[in-house]
């Protein structure tokens, strides 16, 4: 099992740190330039807080949160290539610092930080349980957790994706990159050869997070992110829609 998971692992950060040598000057800028306004809080709140990016990928979160004001930032990612091109992209920030580490263990005491970013990660993840245990480990009392998740079900996406998943096992990712479409290679590489991939029902993540010591958790449903309305989308996109975030707030009283 533990060998099992490991080659997960090792599979899923070799993927993650290619696909993200793709990602360019611009395509970052633009991400890192429009994250705080996904993440639901003023942007006045984290000046002067500790943050972590929990899954940092190419530094897009770390890069934004570590502009503000007296912030100080921890990218954690247990991929070696991503965090190289993090180092990179983060040089410039003296109030940023990277960590090699699993969610599943993080090497930071209780209540270390205000604020925990974690978007596109804990449905890659063996254990996510786990992870949001340890999330809201690290999450100081009344501190705030960004979670972005895969919604499930959806015509145009579950089904669509798992077909691709199933055709990927029969080719070679290596191939699959050079006959894709420059513009579709990145995302459709992350939906068909990242070896977990766990699609979450809206009430299921509520139900998660609250299990782990969270409290008034506001799905952020705008744009791209918003809930389904009509019939139609929801048999195209699923009942909850592709994609969601979610900002939670850890109990004061959570043990």
């Amino acid at each position: 099992m533990l060998n099992r998971k490991k080659s997960i692992d090792h599979k899923t950060a070799l993927v993650f740190g290619d696909i993200f040598q793709d990602l360019s000057d611009e395509s970052f800028v633009l991400k890192s330039g429009s994250y705080l306004a996904r993440a639901g809080l003023e942007n006045s709140w984290f000046e002067e807080k500790r943050c972590l990016d929990a899954g940092c990928g190419a530094g897009i979160a770390a890069d934004a949160l570590s502009r503000i004001k007296g912030t100080r930032v921890y990218a954690v990612d247990f991929s070696k290539p991503c965090l190289a091109l993090a180092r990179k992209r983060l040089s410039n920030f003296g109030n940023c610092s990277l960590w090699e580490a699993s969610l599943l263990e993080l090497p930071f005491k209780n209540d270390s930080f205000d604020f925990v970013n974690c978007n596109s990660v804990l449905h890659h993840l063996t254990n996510p349980l786990k992870a949001l245990s340890e999330l809201s480990r690290v999450l100081s009392s009344s501190g705030w957790l960004f979670l972005g998740v895969y919604g499930a079900g959806g015509l145009a996406n579950e089904y669509r994706i798992n077909m691709g998943r199933f055709l990927a096992k029969t080719v070679p990712y290596s191939l699959m990159k050079k006959i894709l479409p420059p513009k579709q290679r990145a995302q459709i590489l992350n939906y068909w050869y990242v070896p977990v991939r766990r699609p979450y029902r809206e009430a299921l993540i509520r139900e998660m997070l609250a299990s782990c010591g969270f409290q008034n958790i506001t799905r952020l449903s705008s744009g791209f992110y918003r809930k389904p309305v009509s019939y139609f989308e929801k048999i195209k996109l699923g009942p909850d829609g592709m994609y969601m975030h979610f900002l939670a707030q850890k109990r004061s009283t959570f043990v």
